[in-house]
């Protein structure tokens, strides 16, 4: 037969309380870690995606890609200083153009990731976020291309 005594229960409910504590204490570390880890992140991605928009600012032909740089960028950060640039008339070459120009910038960015040797799993994480914007931004232009040309060549 099992003996309960009030120390027994005590020390049980001290044991608890004592581990409670402890846990409490873990899963509020873990979180700052976390939320210190995404904002290293989000900073390296509006890194990134701020070197995407400098290199795009001056060519007018790029206007399409900028805006939507700037658009994802805009809903990361909340304002900012940049403004819309008027874009082109769509047409089958400018989109041709863009998945060129998109696909030169996933090389870049991937270059940058890959031979400055990064060890920061916040960067990496950063420019894997940036390229599948940009990759994701391709495939639409590219699809967009696609029906344009069939649409300019059926005419």
């Amino acid at each position: 037969s099992i003996v309960i005594t009030r120390r027994g229960v005590r020390q049980c409910i001290h044991n608890l309380i004592k581990q409670l504590k402890s846990d409490i204490h873990v899963y509020h570390k873990i979180q700052r870690k976390k939320k210190k880890q995404y904002k290293n992140q989000w900073k390296e991605e509006c890194r990134l995606l701020v070197f995407i928009l400098n290199k795009l600012e001056d060519d007018e032909t790029n206007n399409h890609i900028y805006n939507q740089v700037l658009t994802h960028y805009q809903s990361r950060a909340g304002g900012s200083h940049r403004s819309w640039k008027r874009p082109q008339r769509p047409t089958s070459e400018l989109r041709w153009k863009d998945v060129q120009i998109l696909d030169d910038l996933i090389d870049i960015i991937a270059y940058l990731t890959e031979n400055n040797k990064i060890d920061d799993n916040s960067k990496v994480v950063a420019s894997q976020r940036v390229r599948e914007v940009l990759f994701n931004l391709r495939e639409n232009c590219r699809k967009e291309a696609k029906t344009m040309t069939s649409i300019e060549y059926s005419s």
